[in-house]
């Protein structure tokens, strides 16, 4: 029951105190920038074939790596340890 008023004097002292001052930032050349122009997510959606193209060599390299690793890990478990 004590601790409050001790806390109570503490807070209200802590409001007196006066802080330094805090000098303002230099202006960038960020603050003079447009905001960006919001367009629809449909139109943001990539249709170009090139990224189409890309997308599919990806796969199709993923695919040749996941092949290649099955055949090895099928030719390890076929080897006898002698």
């Amino acid at each position: 029951m004590r601790f409050r008023p001790a806390v109570f004097a503490f807070v209200v002292a802590a409001g007196c105190v006066s802080l330094p001052e805090v000098p303002d930032p230099e202006v960038s050349i960020a603050q003079d920038a447009q905001y960006p122009d919001f367009v629809p997510l449909n139109r943001v959606v990539l249709k170009d074939s090139e990224a189409d193209e890309e997308n599919e060599e990806t796969r199709a390299e993923l695919q040749a790596r996941v092949a290649a690793l099955k055949a090895r890990a099928a030719d390890l478990r076929d080897r006898q340890i002698d």
